[in-house]
């Protein structure tokens, strides 16, 4: 039986992180993806963050030291850009996770402002925000997980795929993800990648337009009939040699696309 199915740009970036104590703490920027020894991908953690952002809207130099600087001002021991899936509870229309604000980058760059610029204003009358700094968390740094066989969800988006002839028959949409166990157990067993949309045109499937049959109004029904026929779907385990995709070459298939599963 197939579990829950999520769209990596649909259901997950640009949602809202809210911590464990219900405190809105910015938003999903960007999500990590890892290959197994057997060429399965997974899940593996959430990615919040201004330097993040800049580095997924294409601004990589500026975003990696952003993401640098973020976790230099905080030490090896600091706030973290990075969320485990582990430590995800709930992916709905909000994302709830088991840290608390203090122990994210977005916050920990607001305390360094309140620290370093706010505190220094003559007359402020109030005790600087390090003087109740939380405890550092023991959670990996933003910058820790580029391991070798980890990249972006973003990076992965808009990637060229090509048939088993080397055809170009389009880009990466979104990435499907099933969840096999329930949120916050074994990483493994909770969202694996399970194949690719692929098509041409973006806007449409981020909208939502064409996750299901619309039956809005015309010119909802207008644009899905237009784009719908485009979309496609390979399977992750027809994708040819996922090792290329680690070192930023297209998307090969080594078996036909298929109708988008329902």
């Amino acid at each position: 039986m197939t579990g829950r199915v999520l769209l990596t740009a649909l259901h997950v970036l640009d949602h809202q992180l809210v911590d464990a104590t219900g405190v809105l703490v910015g938003k999903v920027d960007d999500a990590e993806l890892e290959l197994d020894a057997a060429g399965g991908a997974y899940l593996r953690a959430l990615l919040s963050g201004p330097g993040v952002l800049a580095t997924r809207l294409g601004h990589a130099g500026y975003g990696r030291w952003r993401e640098r600087m973020e976790h230099d001002i905080d030490g090896p021991e600091g706030r973290t850009a990075r969320i485990p899936i582990g430590s995800v509870r709930s992916i709905e229309t909000t994302v709830v996770v088991n840290l608390l604000a203090e122990q994210l980058a977005p916050y920990g760059s607001e305390r360094w402002v309140a620290d370093h610029i706010i505190g220094h204003i003559p007359g402020r009358g109030t005790a600087s925000a390090s003087d109740d700094r939380p405890p550092r968390s023991s959670t990996v740094p933003g910058l820790e997980h580029e391991a070798a066989r980890r990249l972006r969800a973003s990076s992965l988006l808009g990637r060229a795929v090509n048939d088993q002839e080397g055809r170009r028959t389009g880009i990466v949409l979104d990435i499907r993800l099933v969840q096999d166990g329930p949120m916050g157990a074994d990483p493994s067993a909770s969202l694996r990648v399970d194949g690719l949309i692929v098509g041409h045109g973006r806007f449409p499937q981020r909208s939502g337009l064409l996750r299901h049959k619309v039956h809005g109004p015309w010119m909802l029904r207008a644009v899905a009939a237009l784009v719908g026929p485009d979309r496609r779907y390979l399977r992750w385990d027809d994708v040819d040699d996922p090792e290329s995709i680690l070192s930023g070459g297209p998307v090969a298939a080594r078996g036909p696309t298929e109708d988008l599963p329902r």
